[in-house]
């Protein structure tokens, strides 16, 4: 009988099977490109970052975001709040890449609300042309504590307010959110 293998310094820095399989593969996805003139295949994946050291969660995610991805965000950061206690969250959105139809952003507030609704606080730092996005928007008017920042100094700066002040500013982003849909209402009839 072999004797079970034992880690070693040595035996750390020497290459595991993984990863020259891994290699391999990388190669041979680039000579079959190459063959073929489309250049090298990437995979760009969707990553999420999470920092629990603040008084709130803190979040970044990157990468191209469709339907799937943005759920499982959603989903992640409703069983890190239950689990960890918070009440408040920053979701650093800057790098994400969204590939949402308008139903997709009507999908995505509508679990929002579901999942985070109970949330006292939650702030997105999103990419520019996305801060009146349709789902931010659906879950703002359906009662969501859910500020859009393009800076993460004025996120934080938000998300760490009196109590007070926040249900002033929610209710007044709300107004505006409302008072802007209702006109788009009425320039369309």
């Amino acid at each position: 009988m072999s004797q079970p293998r034992r880690w070693t310094s040595e035996s750390a820095a020497q290459p595991s099977f993984a990863h020259h399989a891994l290699r391999n593969c990388k190669a041979r996805e680039s000579r079959v490109a190459q063959s073929r003139g489309i250049g090298t295949l990437s995979f760009v994946p969707f990553t999420i970052s999470i920092d629990s050291t603040q008084p709130y969660l803190m979040l970044a995610a990157a990468g191209p975001a469709t339907l799937a991805e943005v759920s499982g965000l959603a989903a992640l950061i409703a069983q890190l709040v239950k689990l960890q206690g918070h009440d408040r969250v920053l979701a650093n959105l800057c790098a994400v890449e969204p590939q949402l139809s308008f139903t997709d952003h009507l999908r995505v507030a509508a679990l929002g609300l579901e999942l985070l609704g109970r949330l006292t606080r939650l702030s997105a730092v999103v990419p520019p042309g996305y801060l009146d996005a349709p789902a931010a928007r659906a879950a703002q008017l359906a009662g969501m504590r859910l500020h859009t920042f393009l800076r993460l100094d004025e996120a934080k700066a938000w998300l760490e307010q009196p109590a007070q002040s926040l249900r002033s500013s929610t209710r007044e982003a709300a107004g505006a959110v409302a008072g802007r849909a209702e006109a788009a209402v009425l320039r369309r009839s």
